[in-house]
Parts: structure tokens; C-alpha cells; sequence
């Protein structure tokens, strides 16, 4: 994982904390227990739009998904 990132003031991070999400648009369209699962729900419902994966730690961050 790489930098951490700033949350939008309007985005509520608590259900998805120690999770994978994805996010089109600045709204999380999916969501897993890895970084696939959370790409591959986010597929389903925007198939046409990449969508940024990051994860959610415990206390509320969000760190970029790296390219390892």
C-alpha cells in the first residue's frame, strides 16, 4: 500500500474499516475483504468506469492501493 489519502468531510468511512473499497466519482460503488473482491463489485455496477481501490485501516484512513 502506498500514500494515505484524504477523505471526502461527506464520506462516511466507518462501515467499510479494515476493508477494500472502490470508489467512482468520489462514491463507494464496492467493497471486499480484498483489493479483487472490492474491483471486481465495483465492475458489476460500473463497467464502464475504472474505479480507484483503497483500503480502509481501523481508524479510518484510506491508503492507496501500490502496483507491487
Amino acid at each position: 500500500m502506498d500514500e494515505i489519502l484524504e477523505s471526502s468531510p461527506q464520506l462516511d468511512l466507518s462501515p467499510y474499516l479494515n476493508r477494500w473499497i472502490a470508489l467512482v466519482r468520489g462514491r463507494v460503488v464496492g467493497v471486499g475483504l480484498t483489493a479483487e473482491q472490492a474491483e471486481r463489485a465495483a465492475k458489476r455496477v460500473r463497467p464502464k468506469e475504472k474505479a480507484r481501490v483503497v483500503f480502509v485501516d481501523g481508524a479510518g484512513k484510506m491508503w492507496e492501493k501500490g502496483d507491487d
